[in-house]
């Protein structure tokens, strides 16, 4: 209760503390759960809005160990919020997805029919890690589910937060994506508008532009890349005016700079034509050997540079925390779409994760940046 209590006058991290201890007994390896109040205690976890700040991994892991573990007694909306909220804590729980996704691969009604049940957040759940992906036959039964039916007729704008998901799966609906623009799309956009969350609406449509353009097989869909470019270039535009002048670590401009031989050689936050952020680009002739890279003040786009015809373009990639899963430790779907369709794009992508690059001492940190663009330029000439 005082985990769920966010205007309680206790000290927080005093509640915090006290929780952790307690919940570290409770979960601890060994300990036993008594049937009879395991059932309770999901639901008291679920009906209960836990601060969205705290986390234990012990909690989540038994708990979704109970329902992996007693898939007949726990009804399947309260796994489904289970999930969910793991989700939102970028907790990976993979006995729990593959739970969900035989669910839905054998159609469980209470499930596939059920107003109440949120696709959005299952698949969702499905995209958080970049290892894991339901079969194709998942992705149809939920696009057939009453929730999709629902989206069409309420919350249109929720649809294209469902492609978006897909798409990071890897997963194109040919007719979905033509229907789906076709007939929601202008509401969609309003609609997010309106709720103030035409930003978020927007980042998604970029998502949706970058599958579309550098991944998917589909043809014919010149028209609809044309329609969703604006909205990339507005998102771009309001993004641009936002980005901080300082790098996300200054410690990894100052060793790209000492590396190739001064300022010059990298231009930093700039935008490919599909709207994805670069942190640091870099350009390298045959060979390895960096290329001053010319850039007015004015420039946005990495296609606006003068890159010679027989270089190749790198893009430096800050991961962050929010980059990966908090529980296993690997990069969100989010991330490896965004690198996948970078590389798509004509550009290498170098992913340094800040963590890793800041733990190591000041005398390794030049010779580690400049040994992944060498090996990264030696593997795109090959």
């Amino acid at each position: 209760m005082l985990v769920s209590s966010p205007n309680s006058k206790l000290n927080i991290n005093l509640i915090d503390r006290v929780v952790n201890q307690c919940l570290d007994k409770v979960t601890a390896p060994g300990t036993p759960i008594p049937s009879t109040s395991s059932y309770s205690f999901i639901t008291s976890l679920l009906t209960h809005k836990t601060r969205r700040d705290f986390y234990h991994n012990g909690l989540y892991e038994m708990v979704a160990n109970i329902i992996v573990q007693n898939p007949t007694k726990i009804h399947v909306s309260k796994a489904s919020a289970v999930l969910w909220s793991l989700t939102k804590h970028s907790h990976v729980h993979y006995g729990l997805l593959d739970f969900m996704a035989d669910k839905i691969a054998v159609r469980d009604p209470e499930l596939i029919y059920s107003p109440k049940t949120s696709f959005t957040n299952i698949l969702s759940a499905f995209a958080l890690p970049s290892n894991y992906k339901p079969t194709e036959d998942i992705y149809k039964t939920i696009l057939e589910s009453t929730h999709t039916k629902l989206c069409k007729e309420k919350t249109k704008f929720l649809l294209f937060k469902m492609l978006r998901h897909l798409f990071v799966l890897k997963y194109y609906p040919k007719h979905e994506i033509s229907d789906w623009f076709e007939k929601y799309f202008k509401e969609a956009l309003t609609s997010s508008t309106i709720m103030g969350m035409r930003s978020e609406f927007l980042d998604n449509i970029r998502v949706l532009y970058q599958g579309i353009c550098l991944e998917s097989k589909i043809e014919d869909c010149e028209e609809l890349k044309q329609r969703l470019k604006p909205f990339v270039e507005e998102l771009v535009a309001f993004e641009s005016k936002e980005i901080e002048s300082s790098a996300k670590s200054e410690t990894l401009e100052f060793a790209l700079a000492q590396g190739l031989g001064g300022k010059d050689f990298i231009a930093s936050n700039l935008y490919t034509d599909f709207g994805h952020l670069v942190d640091h680009v870099v350009v390298m002739r045959k060979g390895g050997y960096p290329v001053p890279i010319n850039r007015d003040a004015s420039v946005t786009y990495i296609s606006e540079l003068e890159v010679p015809v027989d270089a190749k373009v790198f893009g430096i990639i800050s991961l962050t925390r929010k980059d990966f899963c908090r529980e296993p430790n690997l990069k969100k779907g989010d991330t490896e779409f965004r690198l996948r369709t970078l590389k798509s794009c004509g550009i290498t992508p170098i992913a340094i994760h800040l963590d890793g690059w800041e733990a190591l001492a000041e005398i390794e940190k030049i010779p580690y940046i400049m040994r992944e663009i060498q090996e990264n330029s030696s593997l795109s000439e090959k």
